[in-house]
């Protein structure tokens, strides 16, 4: 028994000792931070009011711890809290910087939980040589960016179709629907016999027309109900609503009156009568001769004869015909191709009876 208590008292002591070396390791890990504050004084007397401070430490191999800032107020500052994250930064140098840019004339060495009386801040006055300028900031150029110009969409038809609904009456023979947008009109729908329309093509073929307001007219009335543009749309049973539609009286379309044209009269032409040229003559022109003298010649009276008469016989023609033969048999003066004929004719029945006969014996035979 002696022994085991021994035993379990060596374990106990073990475990409180293995308890304890590792609190004393972990308390030497441990990183107490030091707390600054103090006035602020600028050599040259301006005022660092509304300034920040803040304090770094930088290691041999280049690592620099920073605090955070702390805000200058009425000339002094406070709570500036210096926790770097491990003892390796202990017992480096501690400097101090108005806004990050001027560097304190005073700095201190870090030491872990260093604090004033009855563990207040540590007290540290700083001074600087001045207030550090501002860097001006560079104003931007301002860089134009070419705005791009959008690619037009394509404006592609959109058709309706459906009833025509018109309050108190039926859709009167010879109506026209026609859609606009803007400017643009269409084409009128057909209008069938049951108050329906179809193949209203809205094709304003314009990019500038997405999205605005379809109007829709009757003979001349707007419809009740709108629409809006979308590209290629199908809209069917599209239901067209009308109020106030007056009558609609068709324009009679005018007959073409068909106006006789005059036949032309003609004209009697005078045809030039042919007047025979009359044919030169050829005149003898007379020769001169010499004119004769005259010598008297006497001649004798001759006795006067009484006149003689000679008669001529006339002999009479004989006034008798030759017989024509007038009878059936007699003579008569025909051409050959008469003759002919009429003895063909005259033998026609001989050779008529021949050949039937000729016929009903064949029959015969063959029976």
């Amino acid at each position: 028994m002696n022994y085991r208590k021994i035993v379990f008292i060596i374990f106990i002591v073990s475990i409180v000792t293995v308890l304890f070396l590792e609190k004393g390791y972990a308390d030497e890990n441990i990183q107490f931070p030091t707390t600054y504050r103090g006035t602020v004084t600028i050599k040259d007397g301006s005022i660092p009011e509304g300034k920040t401070i803040i304090a770094k430490i930088t290691k041999l191999n280049g690592t620099v711890y920073t605090s955070e800032p702390v805000i200058i107020r009425n000339g002094k500052y406070f709570m500036l809290i210096v926790s770097p994250p491990d003892n390796s930064y202990n017992y480096h140098s501690v400097k101090f910087y108005l806004d990050g840019i001027v560097q304190a004339v005073e700095a201190d060495t870090f030491s872990p939980g260093k604090s004033g009386p009855n563990y207040s801040p540590y007290v540290f006055d700083l001074s600087f040589s001045n207030i550090p300028t501002p860097t001006p900031t560079p104003t931007a150029t301002a860089t134009l960016t070419p705005t791009s110009t959008a690619t037009p969409l394509p404006a592609n038809p959109t058709t309706f179709s459906g009833s025509v609904v018109i309050a108190g009456m039926r859709v009167q023979e010879g109506s026209t629907i026609y859609a606009q947008i803007g400017e643009y009109q269409s084409m009128p729908a057909i209008i069938e016999k049951d108050d329906r329309y179809r193949n209203l093509v809205v094709d304003p073929n314009d990019y500038r027309a997405f999205g605005q307001t379809i109007y829709f007219y009757l003979n001349g009335v707007q419809s009740r109900t709108t629409s809006t543009y979308v590209s290629g749309s199908n809209n069917k049973n599209f239901d067209l609503i009308f109020v106030g539609v007056p009558t609609f009286t068709p324009t009679p379309t005018p007959t073409a009156t068909i106006t006789p044209i005059p036949t032309p009269t003609p004209t009697n032409t005078a045809t030039p009568t042919n007047i025979p040229t009359a044919t030169a003559t050829n005149t003898a022109t007379p020769t001169n001769s010499p004119t004769p003298t005259i010598t008297p010649t006497y001649t004798s009276t001759p006795t006067p004869v009484p006149p003689s008469f000679s008669i001529d016989y006339i002999v009479p023609k004989s006034t008798t015909t030759e017989k024509s033969g007038g009878q059936c048999f007699g003579p008569m003066n025909v051409s050959v191709a008469t003759g002919i004929g009429n003895s063909f004719l005259m033998l026609a029945p001989v050779f008529f009876l021949v050949g039937y006969v000729r016929t009903v014996k064949k029959k015969k035979r063959s029976n």
